[in-house]
């Protein structure tokens, strides 16, 4: 009976056999999972989303949604994310944290040391071992101020520092364990106060002035973050790592108020609330050491810091890009420099690690020497420790720190074929140029600012200045302009008449002509604390550009309704879909809305300049939108790089491509397209174009990403053959563009 059982578990082999048993396999879990599916019970406010999706991500959930309603081009979307995506940059919590402790980068890092142990350093029960640690950071940094906080101290300061962002403090207190707070609050800590976090158990190697390049803090004032890999190995699972390569957060060097802390702060508020939401404080995704890697630990840390370096490289609003990621990090020997962030070398700050082949103890890079009593190596929690806390101390007392330092390739002048490179592009390019950069080092600094970086100064200064309230109304406000009052002699009857129509279709609005001069004279007195949008609208060379800059200045700081002087409404206000307070059974909280201007495969024959574009002359935001802030800083930005270049009067492309992707629809498509992405993102280090021209494609009816509404070409356009949008009678066509085309007399 023995041999024969084994001879018959032989055909288990055959391929025959295989077949079989996946065939069987697969018609079970069909029948298993259609029970399962048919028993779930139904979300009231999400029909069609089964309750057991309780952490779907938005991409995920998009996904289902649009497998549920393959008709939405017919009968129109509202699409509402259970939970906001990773990156979600414009949240009330982030646009808190920005106004809270708004980021200046031309600010030095403070001289300030920030550690944290159960107890006080006087306490009794104060490692005596942890006092070794930081006798070796006083003694390499005594120009810095030191502090070192019990967790209930941390506790005490948290709450008083963002009294003001209750979320936060509510996250934070929720967190069910103690690693939790202490990750976040070094976090919090360093983003309102900035200067270096330090682990206890961190043993300073050499004093921070002689940290390549030179003096770290005085002579790379740029630097707003510096950071280090913590480990870089191909077998990272086997050693409980989060990531292929992951940064390190035992030593963090950073400005008060750097971009990419807020994006992680908001990040971690805004899962640790979701994850109360969902009653699941307290489950363990994942192991248990991958859930605190993720929610607070260098999982997530590793996710914003490679989010932040890719963001400084984008140069299309809409397809961003992975440039940088674990690749081109993995095995570099010298420090790194992108932008405002220094990425260090597993050296650097974890020497002396054989399975990292991370150098000694002795090496010239090793700065920081990591005790880690917390890892999951038994025989490092035993005879290692102490073996290697001898000779740390050892090594720490004997070597005497040369201020010499290593040779760091300075970043060469870009060739004249740089001009107006794409930072993408440019980047390859470097690379290219300096194969060996893991072992010579690399400091990649862009010839421009990409167009839409996420985080710069003057997107921090619109934010400081403009708060966003998503709570507020849309305005009852129309702002038009016109080169002359609405008295004047020289106003086109033909405007008047269709200015008429707004003003009997909608008496329960302000009506705002202004002329090109009130403009300027607006944009002076509203912009003044931010002289560069100011500088950048004066030096614009042609009337139609600052046309188009000034109606979205004036609807980011007013709100309201902007509508080009030629156009006709046709349809009361109250009767638009914008106006409704539900749409497909979702609620409507609406801060902006747009509708598309054409929607044609052969775009470039009616020289339009996107595929699906959307139009400019007419649309709503409320007061301070956040896609208005990035489109404004990202124009501001282009105008003073073309300054620079002495490119103002350049002709890019074609003279009207030149205007619409400067100014006109062109880049504000791409600024509406790039604003619902970020609204969809669930995974901080790679950043997908989930609504593109294929999804607005041939919409019949308005399609509601969260608070952006787009409507159909029959909305704002109707009337035109080629488009295929209507007429003026369609009940959709709320406003006839006469296009007259005036602004083309200033090409």
């Amino acid at each position: 009976m023995f041999p024969h059982s084994l001879n018959r578990i032989g055909y288990m082999g055959h391929k025959y056999f295989h077949k079989t048993l996946f065939v069987v396999v697969i018609i079970s879990l069909y029948i298993i999972t259609s029970n399962f599916l048919s028993e779930a019970p139904i979300s009231e406010s999400h029909k069609g989303i089964k309750s057991y999706f309780d952490y779907i991500t938005p991409k995920e959930q998009l996904l289902r949604e649009l497998q549920n309603h393959p008709d939405y081009k017919k009968t129109g979307f509202n699409f509402q994310p259970l939970y906001p995506g990773s990156p979600c940059y414009n949240t009330k919590v982030l646009e808190k944290l920005k106004n809270l402790f708004p980021y200046d980068s031309k600010l030095a890092v403070p001289k300030q040391i920030w550690q944290m142990w159960k107890v006080g350093l006087g306490d009794e029960q104060f490692p005596q071992m942890f006092k070794i640690y930081h006798e070796t950071w006083l003694r390499h940094s005594p120009e810095y101020t030191y502090s070192i906080k019990s967790n209930a101290e941390y506790d005490a300061l948290v709450t008083e520092l963002y009294a003001d962002v209750p979320d936060i403090i509510h996250a934070y207190n929720l967190m069910p364990q103690t690693i939790l707070k202490c990750d976040f609050s070094r976090y919090l800590i360093l983003f309102a106060y900035g200067g270096i976090y330090a682990d206890i158990d961190t043993v300073l190697l050499k004093p921070l002035s002689s940290w390549v390049p030179g003096s770290l803090l005085s002579n790379q004032p740029d630097l707003g973050l510096v950071v280090g890999i913590e480990s870089d190995v191909t077998d990272w699972k086997k050693y409980f790592y989060a990531r292929r390569l992951q940064i390190n957060t035992w030593t963090i060097v950073a400005k008060k108020g750097h971009p990419m802390l807020a994006e992680l702060i908001n990040k971690i508020t805004e899962y640790t609330l979701q994850r109360e939401k969902a009653g699941k404080l307290h489950t363990i995704i994942g192991s248990e050491i991958d859930n605190i890697l993720d929610w607070t630990g260098p999982g997530i840390f590793t996710d914003f810091l490679f989010k932040h370096l890719n963001n400084i490289l984008q140069s299309d609003s809409k397809n961003h890009e992975t440039i940088i990621d674990y690749e081109l990090l993995t095995n570099i020997k010298l420090p790194l420099v992108i932008g405002d962030t220094m990425v260090m070398p597993v050296t650097c700050m974890n020497p002396g690690w054989p399975h990292l082949n991370s150098g000694k103890l002795t090496d010239q890079l090793a700065y920081i020497k990591h005790i880690g009593p917390y890892m999951g190596h038994r025989y490092f929690q035993k005879g290692l420790f102490a073996i290697s806390a001898f000779v740390i101390s050892y090594y720490v007392i004997t070597f005497h720190s040369s201020n010499e330092s290593p040779m760091f390739s300075p970043h060469p002048t870009p060739s004249p074929y740089f001009k107006y490179i794409s930072p993408k592009e440019e980047f390859l390019r470097e690379i290219e140029n300096h194969s060996v950069y893991k072992r010579t080092g690399l400091n990649f600094q862009p010839s421009h600012p990409a167009p839409i970086p996420h985080n710069t100064y003057l997107l921090q200064q619109l934010n400081k200045f403009f708060p966003y309230d998503e709570s507020l109304p849309m305005p009852k406000q129309v702002w038009q302009m016109w080169k002359v009052g609405l008295d004047d002699a020289d106003f086109p009857e033909g405007f008047k008449n269709h200015h008429d129509t707004w003003v009997e279709n909608s008496p329960e609005y302000e009506h705002f002509v202004k002329t090109n001069a009130e403009c300027d004279d607006l944009v002076a007195e509203i912009y003044a604390d931010i002289p560069e949008i100011v500088h950048a609208y004066n030096i614009m060379p042609k009337t139609i550009l600052k046309c188009d800059f000034s109606r979205y200045l004036l609807l980011f700081a007013y709100g309201g309704i902007y509508a080009d002087i030629d156009t006709t409404m046709l349809k009361p206000i109250r009767k638009w879909f914008s106006s409704k307070s539900v749409y497909l059974n979702e609620t409507l909280n609406l801060g902006l809305v747009v509708g598309i201007e054409a929607d044609v495969t052969n775009w470039r024959d009616y020289a339009y300049a996107r595929r699906v574009q959307v139009n400019t002359w007419t649309i709503m935001a409320k007061k301070r939108h956040p896609m208005l802030a990035e489109l404004i800083a990202g124009i501001t930005e282009q105008t003073l790089m073309r300054e620079k270049k002495d490119q103002l009067d350049t002709i890019f492309a074609s003279a009207s491509d030149n205007i619409l992707n400067w100014t006109g629809p062109g880049i504000f498509t791409d600024y509406v397209f790039k604003h619902v992405n970020n609204m969809l993102q669930s995974s901080a280090d790679r950043y997908e174009v989930l609504v593109d021209d294929e999804f607005l494609d041939s919409i019949k009816l308005p399609v509601v990403i969260r608070d952006t509404m787009i409507l159909p070409v029959s909305c704002l356009n109707p009337g035109y053959d080629h488009l295929k949008s209507g007429n003026w009678e369609s009940p959709l066509a709320y406003i006839g563009h006469q296009g007259s085309g005036t602004w083309k007399g200033d090409m």
